[in-house]
């Protein structure tokens, strides 16, 4: 497809077959700009009857339905015979997800937009990932960027950084879960550490400026040689947190034996702020034996969650008090 100066750039596509031997090619068609990631773009389609000798002119099959464009297809024929159209809605730096569309009639209509992932945040698929495994399963491989600021304009907002998840539906794509990479990380001055634990405190054991909050979560990391980090994210009282909705809903309701759920996968990122910004000191470990040597993160910026979500935790208190500083140094990013 030849770029012209009101078409400056065409890419990240995909192909199919259809039954009747026809092949399409869909991709993104920048109407506007140079052509940069962030310009406008519509979906087009061409079309071979010849196994690729000439094409057809192009047409639309999608406008332009993000602030920024739409981009980046894939293209796949299901188990169930019919077609699956993904690609990315790009609003700002802080808002690009996945979108699905399905085609019953060999790619002449296709359905309305349906979102496959209702986190909010910046998420980047390359073209042509969607797959479906012998059993049935789709899987689409996102790259999930956190902000660096929240102006939605910027591009210093844009953290270049991704953790990898896997988006998958086991009902041709009705429905869609996120399934984490394997070992769950984070770095630390290039050092990584593994996330072995995630615990909910009420309140939170950390204040700010002596202020408390309703609830906190310790994500409790680890290194090769066994050192200690806890990331803390506090939880103040707002409109209700999907991510503890989802978690709430499968924990259980009273304490117990521990229970471990069949087919049930959760995103810890989902439950960081967009604002990285943190507090660090050396403390102990918040649960027996206490022990010392353990590094803390607070994350300055504190998360949603609603009252009702708050009165459905079980323990009125799971946390120790807080602890003096005991001439401790406080540094800050």
């Amino acid at each position: 497809v030849t770029p012209t100066p009101e078409n400056p750039r065409n890419s990240e596509g995909a192909f199919a077959t259809l039954r009747s031997g026809r092949i399409i090619f869909c991709y993104s068609a920048y109407y506007g700009g140079k052509g940069e990631d962030h310009g406008p773009a519509r979906l087009a389609q061409i079309h071979s009857d010849d196994q690729g000798a000439t094409w057809s002119a192009p047409k639309t099959i999608v406008e332009n339905e993000g602030r920024y464009n739409v981009m980046s297809v894939s293209l796949l024929r299901a188990a169930s015979g019919r077609l699956h159209l993904t690609y990315l809605v790009k609003n700002d730096w802080l808002d690009c997800r996945p979108y699905l569309r399905t085609s019953e009639d060999d790619g002449a209509t296709w359905s309305q937009p349906r979102l496959i992932l209702q986190a909010p945040g910046y998420f980047v698929v390359n073209n042509d990932r969607l797959i479906q495994t012998a059993k049935g399963r789709l899987i689409l491989p996102v790259a999930f960027h956190r902000s660096r600021g929240q102006e939605p304009t910027s591009s210093r907002s844009f953290d270049a950084r991704a953790i990898a998840l896997w988006i998958c539906s086991d009902d041709d794509g009705k429905t869609w879960q996120v399934n984490v990479a394997p070992g769950s990380k984070m770095r630390i001055d290039s050092m990584p550490y593994d996330l072995i634990s995630m615990t909910f405190q009420r309140p939170s054991g950390e204040q700010i400026d002596g202020k408390s909050f309703p609830m906190g979560i310790h994500l409790l990391h680890r290194d090769k040689a066994g050192k200690l980090v806890t990331v803390v994210v506090l939880l103040r009282e707002g409109n209700e947190n999907p991510g503890i909705k989802q978690l709430w809903s499968h924990a259980p309701a009273k304490e117990g034996p521990e229970v471990q759920l069949e087919g049930v996968n959760f995103n810890p990122a989902n439950l960081l702020p967009r604002e990285l910004k943190f507090f660090t000191y050396d403390g102990s470990l918040a649960a027996p034996p206490c022990s010392e040597n353990m590094r803390y993160y607070v994350i300055k910026e504190p998360i949603n969650i609603s009252r009702e979500q708050i009165m459905q935790y079980p323990f009125k208190i799971s946390s120790r008090p807080v602890q003096p500083q005991n001439g401790r140094p406080i540094a800050t990013n």
